[in-house]
């Protein structure tokens, strides 16, 4: 867990992971130079103590299971290499320091790994954690179709190119094999498991995708915080895909490489400038008279019921097989 100014969150988001019903597991929280007070909750929750004077590794006198790795700022690619290099397990799973797990996901990927040799990596579904106004609820809503429509299809034809890195589980030999986390990539979750799939080609090594829930995480609560977010998921697919040009339309990587990176190319990169350059282009289309208005209006009302009837079906399928709360509740904030 890399920490970089989070206390805000850490002392609850640790207590959850030590209350984790699993007995052999380690905790390691990574201290990337917080300059806030970060550490110092951690210390008097927690009652750390150096293993020695001269170590930047603490120890917890109250919960055996945790030790906190105190860094200068790496970034959090660095973060966790530094942190994985300490663990002793060989499974690990990589969270976010304002994330909090379920024990129900996290035993869930267990039993995926028990279960299935092959299993290089997996995750699960991802939801908001502070659902409070349109924002956050719209994001809230934006996940589950992300996760269950999307995401979740893609592993199901075994073309899964993300697991996100607030919730990955993976075998420690994968990352050793690929020299863990690229330092200077812009997201280092899409990167790593883009660059395991080129190291795990073929259908004898699985990543997945399971339809639970593993973890909440907070989303940003307003437009600045959600525009940085956003701007850094795309610079960081585009130098992702760019890095791994390869991968298109490659035969040997299946679905993958056929279908799932030309889908990220066409869709996820090149859409946006499409739908941008639609709205500059369609207004004066109409002033000039060169198309027909009702056509537009047309268009415009089967993309909105389509995009309706998607964010319904992802709602539906986590109520009814996921979260299982068959009441809606990701809607009752808005």
């Amino acid at each position: 867990i890399p920490a970089f100014n989070e206390e805000s969150l850490i002392v609850e988001t640790i207590q959850t992971y030590l209350a984790l019903p699993q007995d052999k597991k380690e905790i390691i929280v990574i201290n990337d130079g917080s300059h806030d007070k970060t550490l110092k909750l951690l210390q008097t929750m927690f009652q750390l103590k150096r293993i020695d004077e001269n170590s930047n590794t603490f120890y917890s006198i109250t919960s055996p299971n945790l030790t906190v790795l105190e860094a200068p700022h790496l970034g959090k690619a660095q973060a966790l290499n530094f942190g994985i290099s300490h663990a002793k397990y060989d499974l690990i799973c990589t969270m976010d320091a304002d994330t909090i797990p379920t024990a129900r996901g996290l035993e869930g990927c267990l039993r995926a790994f028990a279960t299935d040799s092959k299993l290089v990596a997996a995750g699960g579904v991802i939801q908001t954690l502070n659902a409070k106004g349109w924002l956050t609820t719209f994001q809230g809503l934006e996940y589950l179709r992300t996760f269950l429509c999307e995401r979740l299809g893609w592993s199901i034809l075994g073309s899964t190119t993300l697991i996100s890195g607030a919730f990955c589980m993976l075998k420690k030999e994968a990352w050793k094999k690929i020299g863990g986390f690229r330092p200077d990539s812009i997201t280092e979750d899409l990167d790593l498991i883009v660059r395991l799939r080129k190291a795990y080609p073929g259908q004898n090594h699985r990543f997945r995708i399971l339809p639970i829930t593993t973890c909440h995480t907070q989303v940003p609560k307003d437009k600045k915080h959600l525009m940085v977010q956003r701007m850094r998921w795309q610079m960081g697919l585009i130098e992702t895909l760019f890095r791994n040009a390869d991968l298109c339309f490659n035969p040997s990587f299946g679905i993958l490489g056929l279908v799932a990176i030309p889908y990220s190319w066409i869709v996820e990169v090149f859409s946006p400038l499409l739908e941008f350059t639609a709205l500059l282009i369609i207004p004066y289309a109409l002033f000039q008279g060169w198309i027909d208005p009702e056509l537009v209006i047309f268009y415009l009302c089967a993309g909105l019921v389509f995009n309706v009837i998607i964010t319904l079906f992802g709602v539906y399928l986590d109520n009814r097989y996921v979260s299982r709360a068959k009441n809606w509740s990701c809607l009752k904030s808005a």
